[in-house]
């Protein structure tokens, strides 16, 4: 009992100084109190940041972890792993040094969630948007003085995210700031400086391309294989990896050519889903039908019981925010906050730009096929990644609330494309073949990953493969390669994570044997959090026991 105490404490002391440390993450997860506030990048600040994560890494090792119980077992090793990535990351990646994202980033959703999120009145979110306003020009000063040599698809992708963080400034910031008339012509004259820096920020940024910077986005075989373990709670290796996304991606192509036979035996498969991305939605409705199905499909997993439904939740279907949309090409998912009794999460589809010409417009439209549209909508919805973060923002556990394991996420979200294809649900082989097409995308995501940060591929050879052997769109094969080149470890998360919890589930059955319960595996799982899938299982495996 005495170490578990000394561990819940540590842990809290940990989370109250990470929140002043990156305030908007703090405010991502509901933790108000330093919503004024942006990080502080200074040559200081960073050197005591390092010195703090290693003073509490000490701490929690000094704490010995057979005197906890199983489930604060699971919560150190979380934790643990958390902060080894988290000093390595500050003291080799140096992402401060080499992504000039991170300050846009930091700026960008450091005022997106004050203007998107209603947890608190106007009057109270426009006074903590004018503290950050006012940060702006230091933030990103500080930027200039520590980046050293980006790589140049780093300062591409920070240069489309600044130029829509501007639109967010103009057009979002004026109308929080008429809420607060008090504060307005002060928000109005803070944010005409942020906007002038931000301005400042990007001349500075295509400056740096016109000089054709040699910056290294690879992470190197070394650290790659650290944050999978550390991070990621993934035990493979480079060549693992590698073999499987391998195997996964030709045994896929051949599932993909023997349904194709199927369905049609005169086409092949890439043509028949060029022929079904003609049948879409209509560019009018094409909000309302996500929302349609979103529907539908909710009302089916009540019915079918296979998975709890949370209750007391809610989803949104709207247009994907203007500031999000060079980033975000057809549809995402923004969760709502752990620390907030507001659990309203956000599915985002980005609307047909109509300032496109009439081809490119036809081009972006097909992504939402309506054989393909349900299988989108489950991933991100129900019961996928809305269901699951709810569930995991519930858990009566703060390290838990914390932990957002991608491999979990992102894996479990792919599970439901599988799962919901099993029950019945995704029943037309026209279904299918979207499905496996996406599972092709998957495995391609794990050869690429590997390739781009331990190999050498370069990001043209990266491109082309998506555009010949995943048969993606060149302008969309860029968007997800520079995605790549950023998240290390993050793109083979989805496959990886299916196939943990695909693994989990069958250990499980075989335990239970007749007990098994599909709805019953699903509930236990989603209440563990968002935590690596092999500690997860030790939990699972224990319940079973019992």
């Amino acid at each position: 009992m005495k170490e578990k105490k000394r561990f819940e404490q540590l842990a809290r002391r940990f989370f109250e100084w990470a929140y002043r440390a990156w305030p908007v993450w703090a405010t991502s997860l509901g933790i108000h109190q330093y919503d004024h506030l942006l990080p502080d990048y200074s040559k200081k600040a960073l050197a005591q940041r390092i010195a703090t994560l290693k003073g509490f890494y000490q701490s929690l090792v000094r704490i010995d972890k057979e005197k906890l119980d199983l489930f604060t077992q699971t919560e150190y090793e979380v934790l643990k792993g958390d902060l080894g990535w988290s000093i390595l990351e500050e003291e080799q990646v140096r992402f401060f040094e080499k992504n000039p994202g991170l300050y846009v980033d930091e700026v960008v959703w450091g005022f997106f969630l004050l203007l998107s999120r209603k947890f608190a009145p106007e009057k109270v979110r426009a006074k903590s948007l004018l503290g950050r306003l006012k940060q702006v020009p230091r933030i990103l000063l500080q930027a200039k003085k520590n980046l050293k040599n980006p790589p140049r698809v780093y300062t591409q992708v920070a240069v489309q995210t600044g130029e829509g963080g501007l639109i967010l400034l103009k057009n979002r910031v004026p109308v929080l700031a008429k809420k607060a008339p008090k504060l307005e012509k002060q928000i109005l004259t803070a944010n005409k400086k942020a906007r002038a820096a931000m301005k400042d920020y990007l001349s500075f940024l295509k400056a740096l391309l016109k000089k054709k910077e040699k910056g290294d986005y690879a992470l190197g075989q070394v650290l790659f294989e650290k944050k999978l373990a550390l991070a990621q709670g993934l035990d493979y290796s480079v060549k693992d990896l590698l073999d499987l996304g391998w195997e996964i991606f030709r045994q896929t192509e051949k599932d993909l050519a023997a349904l194709a036979r199927e369905i049609d035996g005169s086409k092949s498969w890439q043509e028949q889903v060029k022929d079904l991305r003609k049948v879409r939605p209509e560019v009018e409705s094409l909000v309302k039908t996500y929302q349609a199905e979103v529907k539908k499909l909710k009302k089916y997993l009540a019915k079918e019981k296979i998975v709890p439904l949370p209750g007391k939740e809610n989803l949104k279907v709207i247009k994907t925010p203007l500031s999000e949309r060079s980033t975000t090409p057809y549809a995402a998912y923004h969760s709502p906050a752990p620390f907030e009794p507001d659990q309203t999460g956000q599915f985002w589809v980005t609307p047909v730009d109509r300032n496109l010409s009439a081809k490119e417009q036809v081009r972006q439209l097909s992504e939402h096929a309506l054989d393909h549209l349900p299988v989108t909508v489950l991933h991100e919805s129900y019961p996928g990644h809305h269901l699951q973060l709810v569930w995991a923002n519930r858990v009566d556990s703060l390290v838990r609330k914390h932990s957002h394991n991608t491999p979990y996420c992102e894996g479990w979200a792919l599970y439901c494309e599988r799962l919901m294809e099993e029950v019945g649900y995704l029943s037309s082989p026209e279904q299918k073949l979207f499905r496996l097409k996406d599972k092709l995308w998957r495995a391609a995501r794990v050869i690429l990953d590997v390739s781009l940060h331990t190999r050498g591929m370069s990001i043209e050879e990266a491109v082309d493969f998506l555009v010949e052997k995943v048969h993606l769109a060149r302008p969309s094969a860029l968007i997800e390669i520079r995605r790549y080149t950023l998240t290390p470890t993050y793109p083979l998360s989805y496959l990886l994570g299916k196939l943990e919890i695909l693994k989990l589930r069958e250990e499980m059955r075989e335990k239970l044997g007749a007990k098994f319960s599909l709805y019953d595996f699903h509930d236990r799982l989603l209440k563990k959090g968002t935590i690596p899938v092999k500690l997860a299982r030790k939990e699972l495996l224990k319940e079973a026991e019992k």
